[in-house]
């Protein structure tokens, strides 16, 4: 259902009395609609943007990306792009990359303002959102400025670690900011990261958190099969394994890649596939040669959604083994599908992949002897790992949102929000 109303709203300059509107939504967001390219990258977005517009009319505003455009965007989703200076320069390079990535936030504010501000001061804004830690805070300020309920959306949060670091709150400032803004509602997703603990420890009230794990597309499963092996090289008699993710850091794909230099090292044959790219794609291929395992390592590059469960599906297990999460789109999607999963257990990651029930729980992934034993456990019997599999698909079916319930808990917890705002005004106004 779409959420309307029929009434002035006190303070806003703006009637709206006799007739019924959508509501309307500033969204305000660095992440483009993909990460890594038209239709690649995580889901979360994405799914957040199209199924709220099912409920809302949103004005997204964001910097430019040329793989998002209008016609990638229904009709009640206007587009509000500009241009984000410093982002990303020279993030490789140690203390320049700092410097160009504070000048980057506040680049971010300082552009994205001028488009909220005109856009609230239409009068017919009911509600600011801030997606992730560089909309957050625009958002307040739009908040405060008009009088709009405010809510901010995390994706989750690597500072559950890193905040005992030295210096953190220096080091880590955009993270800090964002995450302590504060709103009516904060959404942070349980994607393993412990990020509901770090919002409390933050001064966040419990009552106006919602800790909710991303949904899955059932239909999914539905999409029709289609070998990926032979585009790959992979024989179809081969163990093949699994990554997907951006090929960043702290994903530690490189663990992946050492399991696999170590089973061959044993005389065990095994395929990996690697879905995604980033910045670590040449460190990672490199890796690969210096292991001996480049013949059997696949860069599968930025594989579009629609054919990821084909490979999925061509695999015998996939391997989950980030640094801070592994509670990801990739281990929900492989768990629909039936594709076995093996996860570091970090962080949350306990809260979804339990073992011997619907995947496989390592406690150390840094050496690669011990995770290959395991692998190499799992795949001696490739039936009982797909049996393994099917558990998995059942326990998922039974278990995890869809992302159309996802999105309409989201829908429902914002149109409570505005009632609950708009009642609050018109109480101070009588």
């Amino acid at each position: 259902m779409l959420y309307t109303w029929a009434h002035t709203r006190p303070g806003s300059g703006h009637h709206r009395a006799g007739r019924t509107t959508v509501r309307h939504i500033v969204m305000i967001s660095q992440i483009p609609l993909w990460s890594m390219g038209r239709s690649v990258g995580g889901p979360a977005f994405e799914q957040t943007v199209l199924g709220l517009s099912r409920h809302f009319r949103i004005s997204l505003v964001q910097p430019r990306v040329e793989h998002v455009d209008t016609s990638d965007l229904p009709d009640n989703v206007t587009l509000h792009p500009f241009e984000h200076r410093f982002h990303g320069l020279w993030r490789q390079v140690r203390k320049l990359g700092w410097i160009t990535d504070t000048l980057g936030w506040y680049s971010f504010a300082s552009s994205a303002w001028p488009i909220v501000r005109e856009l609230c001061d239409g009068g017919d804004v009911d509600l600011v959102y801030g997606y992730e830690i560089y909309g957050a805070p625009v958002a307040r300020r739009a908040a405060t400025a008009f009088a709009l309920p405010m809510v901010s959306r995390f994706q989750g949060t690597l500072m559950s670690e890193r905040r005992h670091m030295p210096f953190s709150r220096i080091r880590f400032h955009k993270h800090v900011a964002g995450l302590s803004t504060p709103a009516d509602l904060v959404i942070m997703t349980n994607d393993g990261t412990l990020g509901r603990d770090y919002l409390l420890s933050l001064g966040h009230p419990a009552e106006r958190i919602r800790f909710w794990m991303n949904g899955v597309d059932p239909s999914i499963a539905c999409v029709p099969f289609n070998d990926a092996r032979p585009a790959l090289g992979v024989p179809a008699d081969a163990p093949m394994l699994l990554t997907v993710s951006r090929l960043s850091g702290w994903k530690r794909v490189d663990r992946a890649i050492r399991a696999v230099g170590e089973l061959s090292r044993r005389g065990v044959d095994t395929y990996l596939a690697i879905a995604g790219v980033g910045p670590d794609e040449g460190r990672l291929r490199a890796l690969a040669d210096e292991r001996g395992v480049a013949e059997r390592t696949r860069f599968a590059g930025a594989v579009p959604r629609h054919e990821l469960a084909s490979l999925y599906r061509s695999a015998d297990l996939l391997l989950s083994l980030y640094d801070y999460s592994n509670l990801g789109n990739p281990v929900i999607e492989a768990m629909m599908l039936g594709l076995p999963v093996l996860a570091l257990d970090v962080g949350g990651t306990g809260d979804l992949v339990k073992d011997g029930v619907n995947g496989v729980l390592v406690p150390d992934a840094d050496d690669a002897a011990l995770l290959a034993d395991r692998i190499g456990a799992l795949l001696v019997n490739r039936p009982a790992l797909r049996e393994s599999g099917a558990r998995a698909a059942a326990w998922a079916r039974e278990n995890l949102w869809s992302w159309d319930e996802r999105v309409q808990a989201e829908a429902d917890a914002l149109g409570a929000l505005i009632e609950a705002h708009s009642a609050s005004q018109a109480r101070r106004q009588a």
